[in-house]
């Protein structure tokens, strides 16, 4: 039977929502099913704390193992954001009113131009080509 860690009355625990690819998902399940008491719950806790100690003892270069310092604050949720570069020189600067943009586009389309004025129109030309 897996090793339990009881919750502490009046902790206040963290839910922790993490999403795993299927291949994961199902060996998870697959372990849940075979092994009598364990959960999803207890399998999750025992598995991040057996990976802490893990990379702990690793940083402790075989002595005693070292733990991580205390953490300022809770890490942002989800992946880490990367730094989008500038845009290049050549791109078309954004449209600084995307209302006024749709409007230009619907009378475009109200005139009835046709499709090569509303393409033009779209592309941000008035030759129609």
């Amino acid at each position: 039977m897996p090793a339990k860690h009881p919750r502490p009355r009046g902790a206040q625990w963290r839910r922790i929502t993490i999403p795993i690819p299927p291949d994961l998902s199902a060996r998870i399940d697959a372990a849940v099913h075979a092994l009598p008491g364990e959960t999803l719950t207890s399998l999750t806790r025992s598995a991040i704390r057996n990976e802490i100690d893990r990379l702990e003892a690793a940083r402790g270069d075989g002595e005693a193992p070292v733990p991580f310092p205390a953490a300022p604050g809770r890490p942002p949720p989800g992946r880490p954001r990367k730094r989008v570069a500038p845009a290049a020189a050549t791109a078309e600067p954004p449209v600084a009113d995307a209302s006024s943009e749709v409007e230009r586009l619907l009378h475009v389309l109200e005139q009835g131009e046709g499709h090569e004025a509303h393409a033009a129109a779209a592309a941000g030309r008035s030759d129609g080509g």
